[in-house]
């Protein structure tokens, strides 16, 4: 019995280091997923100086690894937007606020308005829209110029993607620094 109990004891010893390897290992490859992201986004960002190239160029590289839809809002002024608009499956769609507005769900333009107002807002802001047939995670993130936040990048992403973890915030924070 006292054999049995020592080897029993060892296997679990086992599993237990095998499964802390296997957190370690799958923790840095997360790492080196997010840092290769971020050095294509480095490489996108100073690809090109045409700045609406750079967005939709940002955008198109966010939607498919991160997001299920973004959009990067500017203000104009207060209430009048222009940005692009991304899709998983569709171009990237250009709008200004006469014809953008209308192409947002209707809950993405108050969270929109609400980081761009919030000129404190450091952190990113996420909610659960349920709006639909399936939740989606909602993310957004301020861009700021000095203290004014003067655009705002808003991923959206469903059950496949799950919600944000801080890894993906800062992620995210970063290429929108």
């Amino acid at each position: 019995l006292f054999l049995l109990n020592q080897e029993i004891k060892r296997h679990a010893e086992e599993r237990v280091a095998h499964a802390e390897e296997r957190s370690r290992r799958e923790a840095a490859e997360e790492s080196n997923r997010r840092l290769s992201f971020l050095a294509r986004a480095g490489a996108v960002i100073s690809k090109s100086l045409d700045r609406e190239t750079t967005i939709e160029n940002i955008i198109r590289l966010i939607v498919p690894e991160h997001a299920d839809q973004a959009v990067l809002a500017e203000c104009k002024s207060f209430g009048q937007w222009s940005g692009v608009w991304a899709t998983r499956f569709d171009d990237s769609i250009a709008f200004d606020d006469a014809s953008g507005a209308s192409k947002l769900p209707v809950t993405w333009r108050p969270l929109l308005d609400r980081v761009l107002t919030c000129d404190q807002a450091e952190t990113p802001l996420q909610v659960t829209d349920n709006g639909g047939n399936e939740p989606l995670h909602l993310l957004a993130i301020p861009l700021r110029e000095r203290e004014r936040v003067f655009a705002v990048l808003l991923l959206a992403r469903g059950v496949r993607y799950g919600d944000y973890s801080p890894a993906d915030v800062a992620m995210m924070e970063s290429v929108a620094w």
